[in-house]
């Protein structure tokens, strides 16, 4: 069994946020779109100024706003949900306690306790500084990894490994 408590900072609430959206599919499929765009919009711009269009395109406007939101979705939208989770002062920001066996995770905060088994978890995704246990595709408990030690990582990947049915993306 693990068992260890951590309190997320504001910085690793949006890093958490950004990791969580970017694991999504939507996310995923805009900076594929959007990256592209972004180029080629850009591109045209070049263009433009060498022919000797010097003055910006209006019509050109939009595409780059659009591009640059499909590009950093993840990031726009986290800086907003952080401000706004510590202005309501969220459960997701209280001191709290994580405890994982082989067949149950328990997070308890200062006004919440989560109960779960580990098979009706949607996913389980390691990032650099983050274990996000998805419970759905948008949204996810987050274990940070400074509250670790190694020898939980190495335990907290085995327990996962042996669960039925879960999808388990480790670094």
């Amino acid at each position: 069994m693990i068992t260890t408590s951590f309190k997320l900072s504001e910085s690793e609430l949006y890093e958490s946020l950004v990791d969580i959206s970017k694991s999504k599919f939507v996310v995923k499929a805009f900076r594929v779109i959007g990256i592209p765009l972004l180029f080629i919009t850009v591109l045209l711009i070049v263009f433009n100024n060498v022919i000797g269009n010097s003055f910006l395109n209006f019509r050109l406007i939009f595409p780059i706003i659009f591009s640059v939101y499909m590009v950093f979705i993840s990031e726009i939208s986290a800086k907003f949900q952080v401000t706004k989770l510590l202005k309501k002062k969220n459960p997701v920001i209280e001191n709290m306690q994580i405890s994982v066996d082989s067949n149950y995770f328990t997070l308890t905060g200062e006004s919440f306790n989560i109960n779960m088994s580990l098979e009706k978890l949607h996913s389980i995704i390691e990032t650099k500084k983050f274990f996000l246990l998805k419970v759905s595709d948008g949204s996810a408990n987050i274990i940070p990894k400074r509250a670790l030690t190694i020898n939980d990582v190495i335990q907290f990947k085995n327990i996962i490994s042996t669960v039925p049915g879960l999808q388990v993306k480790l670094k």
